[in-house]
């Protein structure tokens, strides 16, 4: 079941604007997406912060004054420069039963049997699938992992009605030999003489 949202239209925009409804616990936010114009919006900030929190990606929301709610996919948070307030959120109109791309997150597990460098090659993946079956995440098994070994896109077990966009040949990680650094000693050449002195 998707998380409801109340939403207000936002008659203003601006970073002035936008200041003083995040100093009223609000988040100024847009919707964009199936060819109509972006909607400006505003939602709280505690509700939207608590669905982060639980990793929800997809929302019904219901706008004052439209007679019925849309179904929206999380498109972008903005944060400010210390990572810490959200400055502006972006929601993607999602009809129902319409199939979305988005990126997942890819989770790691485990500890690799072989001993080397563990090489992540991916950090998430680019699926397509149905609002209502996004994964939270997608979880990549390492504990088999042999030295030399390599995952691919081919290997993950994605969830049902879950494509990957990614070629299935595209390499998830990987287990290398340690590189050891080589020592460079420089060899006399023939002929040539030492330019070290001559002890008497």
């Amino acid at each position: 079941m998707d998380t409801v949202f109340k939403a207000q239209l936002r008659s203003t925009t601006g970073s002035r604007d936008s200041f003083a409804l995040r100093r009223k616990g609000l988040i100024p936010a847009n919707v964009v997406g199936e060819g109509k114009p972006s909607q400006p919006v505003t939602i709280d900030r505690h509700d939207f912060e608590t669905a982060l929190r639980h990793h929800v990606r997809v929302f019904q929301l219901e706008v004052d004054g439209e007679e019925e709610g849309q179904q929206v996919l999380l498109n972008e948070v903005q944060w400010d420069s210390m990572g810490d307030l959200i400055n502006n959120v972006e929601f993607k109109r999602a009809p129902k039963g319409v199939k979305v791309q988005v990126n997942v997150e890819l989770k790691f597990l485990g500890h690799p049997k072989g001993h080397g460098e563990f090489i992540k090659n991916l950090a998430d993946l680019q699926v397509e699938c149905r609002p209502s079956l996004i994964p939270e995440s997608i979880t990549v098994q390492t504990s088999d992992m042999e030295l030399e070994d390599i995952i691919t896109v081919g290997d993950l077990d994605l969830p049902e009605d879950v494509e990957s966009l990614i070629p299935a040949d595209e390499i998830v990680c990987q287990l290398r030999p340690f590189q050891e650094e080589e020592e460079e000693t420089e060899e006399p050449v023939e002929g040539e003489e030492s330019l070290e002195p001559e002890l008497i």
